[in-house]
């Protein structure tokens, strides 16, 4: 690791951080199209500065044999399960600007992910944001969740922080409003934020996980229409929290008791260990039938589905486990593991798509454990 004080004047370091963020700025213009020389180009450069700085990272991809000389296959990716047994990061502890939490809710141990800064992550969210979610004129906010400030930890509380921050920039009389107190949903709270809204003839942005929902479903005794031009986001799984509904059902019940147009009930996919989140394609789209369930990849985000044994990559249209590699991760680890299932999808414009199918918390899959322990043994 590199000493807190070594960190913003590593001269390599320097220079990703400036190459990401003009990738960055490049697929915000171009959200469709492909970067994918340039997005390896500085993966396997991240991967290298990486390998020999983060020492799980680095303890892995010397078990492995990795090159980065022959794009992102040639290296592994660290299993999410790592972040819960050390420090994954550039940097040894001292300088951290914040620290991102897992639930825990899965394993009982909450997995770490410490930024030193937040320039990356911001700006990958805000992108996929606004893209997909966010209107373009001013709106209100409502958050079935809670206020960021009572949840510092968390990834998703931060990311719906910059909702509201982005909501109060277009208009400092925006409504917001965070209406989940521990388990409790404020659901006069909720009415009246929906109400405001509607007077104003204002667009409302509603925000929530998907447990969250589900249990609102429970606690309401009213239905509403939603302004025009109104969004929801849903977002996360239900950690055992509520009764399950899938996606087409989970749809079904907000376009019903809200008012919304499908094509404006978006999911959102993202994890504590990612920078970069992703996003129904539905308003990229523009409401193309073919985008329903299909999760947009950021151009700058390298996503493929592997074998769970082997952890190489399968065919397209195969399921697999997900692997992530986002280059938005400099301070951390570029390429990550996950015990998700997925497909990749070709679109009929010809690009890529994510087909979420869940996960199965009862184990590990076996090459995620085996990675696990090279990345955890020293050598």
């Amino acid at each position: 690791m590199l000493a807190p004080s070594d960190l913003a004047s590593h001269p390599e370091r320097a220079r990703l951080r400036t190459a990401i963020l003009a990738l960055l700025e490049r697929a915000e213009a171009r959200p469709h199209a492909s970067f994918e020389a340039e997005r390896d180009a500085i993966l396997s450069e991240v991967a290298a500065l990486q390998a020999e700085h983060v020492t799980p990272f680095g303890r892995l991809c010397a078990a492995r044999g990795a090159r980065f000389d022959h794009g992102p296959d040639g290296w592994p990716a660290l299993p999410t399960d790592v972040y819960r047994h050390t420090r994954v990061s550039l940097a040894a502890p001292g300088a951290d600007r914040c620290v991102f939490r897992t639930s825990g809710t899965t394993h009982g141990a909450r997995g770490e992910h410490p930024f030193v800064e937040l320039a990356l992550y911001h700006r990958a969210s805000m992108i996929g944001a606004r893209l997909a979610l966010l209107p373009e004129v001013p709106f209100d906010l409502l958050v079935i969740a809670a206020d960021p400030a009572r949840q510092p930890d968390s990834s998703l509380g931060h990311m719906l922080g910059l909702f509201a921050d982005e909501a109060r920039g277009r208009d400092p009389d925006a409504h917001v409003a965070f209406v989940l107190e521990g388990d409790h949903i404020d659901t006069s709270a909720a009415a009246r934020a929906i109400e405001h809204a509607s007077s104003r003839g204002r667009a409302l942005v509603l925000a929530g996980t998907s447990f969250a929902f589900v249990f609102g479903e429970d606690v309401w005794d009213r239905r509403f229409v939603l302004p025009a031009d109104s969004r929801v986001m849903f977002t996360g799984g239900y950690k055992g929290r509520s009764r399950v509904l899938d996606e087409a059902s989970l749809r079904a019940a907000i376009v019903a008791r809200y008012g919304v147009r499908e094509d404006h009930v978006l999911m959102e996919y993202g994890m504590t260990e990612l920078c970069s989140p992703l996003w129904g394609r539905e308003r990229i789209d523009r409401g193309s039938p073919t985008s329903q369930g299909v999760l947009w990849i950021p151009p700058w985000l390298r996503v493929t589905a592997v074998d769970p044994v082997s952890l190489a990559p399968v065919a397209e249209g195969e399921r697999g486990l997900l692997r992530f590699d986002d280059p938005a991760c400099l301070d951390s680890c570029v390429s990550i593991q996950t015990a998700d299932h997925g497909v990749i999808t070709r679109l009929a414009d010809g690009t890529r798509g994510l087909r979420l199918l869940g996960r199965d918390p009862s184990a590990v899959p076996r090459g995620c454990s085996l990675a696990i322990e090279e990345a955890l043994t020293p050598r």
